[in-house]
């Protein structure tokens, strides 16, 4: 697995690898658990989970993201566990459509 510290900025470390996926309700949350290099590709590990509280019945999204040191020429495949529900699709963000 790559060092992927929370706490840096992107221009500062690395990449910036975010991620966002449209959840059926508001109790849903996304975390990167990890990228990782695999026969040349790079795998992201992304886990969601819900709460066990009452949570607005409305689709909601939900993001993360981590910085790697990682140039910006490598695809990402991502691998999303937990997702309990069968549309939508996760979404890469790259950093100008983070900035809006």
């Amino acid at each position: 697995m790559l060092d992927a510290p929370r706490n840096k900025a992107a221009s500062s470390y690395g990449r910036e690898i975010p991620i966002r996926i449209d959840t059926p309700d508001a109790g849903w949350s996304v975390q990167i658990e990890g990228v990782y290099l695999k026969d040349g590709k790079t795998i992201v590990h992304a886990a969601l989970t819900r709460t066990s509280h009452m949570a607005a019945q409305v689709v909601t999204t939900v993001t993360d993201s981590i910085v790697v040191d990682l140039p910006e020429s490598i695809a990402m495949d991502y691998c999303i566990s937990c997702k309990t529900w069968d549309w939508g699709n996760a979404t890469l963000l790259t950093s100008t459509q983070n900035q809006n």
